[in-house]
């Protein structure tokens, strides 16, 4: 089996598609079994859709500089890639507060979103970008 490599910029539209998909599949399964609030814009498909993408686009900024820099630069991008989703994830659960109706539920998935985000960008950055020059 053939893997596809691409320029950055290629990797990046792919990885952002490719995120923005799983995560609004994600968001729309788990509105079947949890309940969110209308003030809570975080699930929206815009809100989404948007934050993926500006996070891909971070990402693959962070990923141009450490291929310019590193000896190593998949190793290096994906152990900070990981510290930033885990650091990603604090502003998620400060949203849970019960006596405003913002259960675990919504706030545990905005988290996945994050996760499934990472994962697809990770994977297709380090996996099917063209080699830096």
């Amino acid at each position: 089996m053939t893997q596809n490599i691409y320029p950055l910029w290629k990797s990046t539209l792919l990885a952002a598609i490719i995120s923005i998909v799983a995560n609004i599949i994600l968001v729309t399964i788990a509105k079947l079994f949890i309940t969110t609030p209308s003030y809570f814009p975080e699930l929206l498909a815009f809100s989404i859709a948007l934050f993926t993408f500006v996070g891909t686009l971070g990402a693959a900024i962070v990923f141009a500089i450490i291929r310019k820099f590193s000896k190593n630069p998949n190793h290096v991008f994906k152990v900070v890639a990981y510290i930033v989703l885990v650091l990603s994830l604090i502003p998620d659960a400060m949203l849970y507060d019960k006596t405003a109706g913002i259960g675990m539920g919504p706030v545990i998935t905005l988290m996945l979103t994050h996760v499934v985000a990472a994962v697809i960008i990770i994977k297709v950055l380090t996996q099917h970008t063209r080699p830096a020059k």
